[in-house]
């Protein structure tokens, strides 16, 4: 996304009562390696609204907590790092994938519960657009949260 539209949005999420929060898009003309930093920084410059990003690479994760660390004042607050992967079929976890996941898992985590798991959405060939036929929206496409024990065999 552009900067510019980036920044109106979050202008604009922040005059409307109606939004809860708004999302931190990717953008264009920004170094790979510090793009989700430099988003989040500038999101929070426009909008107290903002929801968690995904990291995208594990090594970013502990900026992100610092960043919500700072914002809150509490120590590894996390309220800035989302999780959300992607898979195409047929289900394959990738290696970043699952080293952002593993990452960004929070302390005490078990794979029975978690207070803030990883999402995870089907794309591709998810007979989304049977759905839709349907009438559906998207309420037949496969969805779920998961939360990854390292120590699970």
């Amino acid at each position: 996304m552009d900067t510019d539209i980036f920044i109106t949005m979050k202008k604009l999420a922040e005059a409307t009562p109606e939004i809860g929060y708004i999302s931190t898009w990717y953008r264009q003309g920004v170094p790979k390696e510090t793009e989700r930093i430099d988003s989040l920084v500038l999101a929070l410059e426009y909008t107290t609204k903002v929801d968690g990003i995904e990291a995208i690479d594990p090594a970013v994760i502990k900026y992100l907590v610092g960043i919500g660390e700072i914002m809150s004042g509490l120590a590894k607050d996390a309220r800035y790092l989302a999780g959300s992967e992607c898979l195409t079929s047929p289900l394959i976890l990738d290696h970043r994938s699952a080293a952002d996941m593993l990452a960004a898992r929070p302390p005490g985590c078990a794979s029975t519960t978690c207070a803030r798991c990883h999402h995870w959405r089907l794309l591709a060939g998810d007979g989304g657009g049977l759905d839709r036929a349907r009438g559906g929206g998207s309420a037949g496409r496969a969805r779920g949260a998961f939360c990854l024990d390292p120590k699970a065999t």
